[in-house]
């Protein structure tokens, strides 16, 4: 990795050997990931409902998160690296109670005794827009020294 512009991203202490880089909007870093905490993808090959429904927890929690670079720049000056990075970052955090699955599944199905408790229901969602300056200094072989300051600008937050 000692040749992708992108560790100096990563780690603001590692120099990457480019003296001069610049990113393609979207192209130059994008990271997407999903993660829950109640079933993985061996589990859904079984696609028996029921199964699936007896191993949900109390509160299944579903997170996912995306960041789209924008623009990043970087040149070396000497034994320095200096960056300059926009993106734009999303994060999504729910927790989905056990009778919101059991609704979906098997609906109403009882004549009169139809509850379902959604208490357990909520709903976190940030966007906004980190723009980082970095600043590295090699000082020997072995050293390397780097500091990496962040702006972080809310674009919108949502919570239930």
């Amino acid at each position: 990795m000692e040749d992708v512009p992108v560790r100096h991203y990563l780690n603001p202490a590692f120099q990457p050997e480019a003296k001069y880089s610049i990113s393609i909007p979207i192209l130059g870093y994008t990271n997407i990931g999903y993660n829950n905490n109640s079933f993985s993808l061996n589990d859904l090959d079984n696609l028996r409902l029921s199964a699936l429904y007896n191993k949900l927890g109390k509160e299944t929690l579903v997170s996912g998160y995306s960041q789209f670079n924008i623009l990043t720049l970087g040149f070396a000056i000497n034994n320095s690296f200096l960056s300059l990075t926009i993106s734009q970052k999303a994060e999504v955090n729910t927790g989905l109670p056990k009778d919101l699955f059991k609704f979906i599944i098997y609906g109403t199905t009882e004549v009169d005794n139809n509850l379902y408790s959604l208490d357990a229901l909520s709903l976190n969602s940030n966007i906004y827009t980190e723009t980082g300056f970095g600043f590295s200094q090699q000082i020997d072989e072995q050293w390397t020294l780097g500091v990496k300051l962040k702006l972080l600008n809310g674009n919108a937050n949502m919570n239930y």
